[in-house]
């Protein structure tokens, strides 16, 4: 049995592309939807695919506080409510203080354990390792949910299983590409493969 399950926000909790696309634009006016969708292609805060200068970081991320709260957040209160029994985690490029309003918003705040942001640490592997550490966890007890083929990369480095959804910034086609533990198009077949 999985006892860790770690989610990604951007993506797989709130529907956030618009929002970043948005964002990235007040910077960089010709980015494109491709370019986000390269961007995830791995670490963001590592090797970006789309060059922020370090004084943009603190503009965009107190953009973001302000507007997340507004992004769709994706069906899964019920799934979040049965799995309540279990740590819930999430990792995530994102500022801390934008995902907390989020969740306060969306009335989710309970379900979540801990929140593992941009400010701890860039690196999804130092994050992910801390969370493991943490929750004296081993890899096998751990599930990192995310929508992203960097995310993916990140988490098989410490043997972590992924599943990718397609819901979020990356397809199918190029989520398989990572070659997740599994692929899902609905929260009812993550439900399945925790069983």
């Amino acid at each position: 049995m999985k006892k860790v399950i770690i989610f990604d926000f951007d993506g797989v909790l709130a529907n956030t592309m618009q929002l970043h696309l948005e964002l990235s634009r007040k910077f960089f006016p010709d980015v494109t939807e491709q370019d986000h969708i390269d961007h995830g292609k791995s670490n963001p805060m590592l090797k970006p695919a789309i060059r922020y200068e370090k004084e943009h970081y603190p503009i965009y991320f107190d953009m973001y506080n302000k507007r997340v709260v507004e992004t769709e957040f994706y069906p899964l209160y019920d799934f979040l409510k049965k799995y309540n029994d279990r740590t819930i985690v999430i990792c995530s490029s994102s500022p801390r203080e934008g995902i907390e309003n989020f969740l306060s918003e969306k009335r989710i705040s309970e379900f979540i354990d801990d929140i593992y942001d941009v400010h701890i640490n860039p690196s999804k592997v130092e994050k992910l390792q801390m969370i493991m550490d943490k929750y004296d966890a081993k890899p096998e007890d751990c599930i990192f949910v995310t929508d992203t083929v960097g995310d993916i990369n990140e988490a098989r480095k410490l043997n972590i299983d992924a599943i990718g959804v397609t819901w979020g910034l990356h397809s199918r086609e190029i989520l398989g590409e990572a070659k997740p533990l599994a692929i899902i198009d609905k929260v009812e077949e993550l439900d399945e493969l925790l069983k």
